[in-house]
């Protein structure tokens, strides 16, 4: 008599299989998890790192867009630092309390300094000072804004040499990295701003990179001078 005999145990073959399936479908799901995460990471820190560009920006415009003309404090543009005039209102706290002349005129600068030597990049840090404070550079130190800021640039526009024989004849606007033409402003100002990751600020795939364009409401455009026109 013939007896059949059913096995439900599963063979090697079968069970080695169904190992390398379960691998192979747990890798690929490790795989769009950790890319999902990744991608996640990179828009959380480039949506942080644009806000931080956006007030630092806004912080230089605002300062920048007072700027005023004022005899005693020029205004100096260099391709890494600037420093002008700023005319701010005073609040007193008594109506018949009267403005002196040194406490709403400022001298606003704007640099790059590294704080130790162990710092990779470096920081950008404002100076605000009255007239009477700016007499004496190392009275008021500068404060940091902002870490981590890989550069922080300048440039200021100018216009050709116009042909005096036609006073309609047109001219082009070009960009130089210096401003030290004595008593003017220039009417525009280029900031190019690029800040790294705070949290890996050695990784150049990490860099972010901004620019804006200031107009100066007191600013003209002028034809660039030679070196003896400018002042020290």
């Amino acid at each position: 008599m013939n007896k059949y005999i059913h096995k439900n145990n599963f063979t090697m073959i079968e069970l080695l299989i169904a190992i390398s399936l379960f691998a192979s479908i747990m890798v690929a799901l490790y795989s769009a998890l950790s890319v999902g995460i990744y991608s996640w990471k990179r828009g959380d820190q480039g949506s942080t790192l644009h806000q931080k560009a956006r007030i630092i920006l806004d912080n230089i415009t605002t300062d920048i867009r007072n700027c005023t003309y004022f005899s005693y404090i020029q205004f100096v543009g260099q391709a890494n630092q600037i420093y002008f005039p700023m005319v701010l209102p005073v609040t007193k706290e008594k109506k018949s309390d009267k403005t002196v002349f040194d406490e709403n005129v400022f001298k606003v600068t704007y640099l790059l300094e590294r704080l130790s030597y162990r710092d990779r990049n470096s920081s950008l840090m404002r100076k605000h000072e009255t007239f009477l404070e700016s007499l004496d550079p190392t009275r008021v130190k500068p404060k940091e804004v902002a870490p981590d800021i890989v550069e922080l640039s300048f440039q200021y526009p100018f216009k050709t040499e116009e042909e005096k024989e036609d006073p309609n004849a047109e001219y082009s606007i070009y960009w130089k990295d210096e401003w030290k033409i004595k008593n003017k402003i220039p009417m525009a100002v280029k900031i190019k701003l690029v800040i790294a990751d705070e949290k890996n600020p050695e990784s150049r795939d990490e860099y972010l990179t901004f620019e804006r364009t200031v107009f100066i409401p007191q600013g003209t455009l002028e034809v660039e001078q030679k070196e003896n026109d400018f002042f020290e």
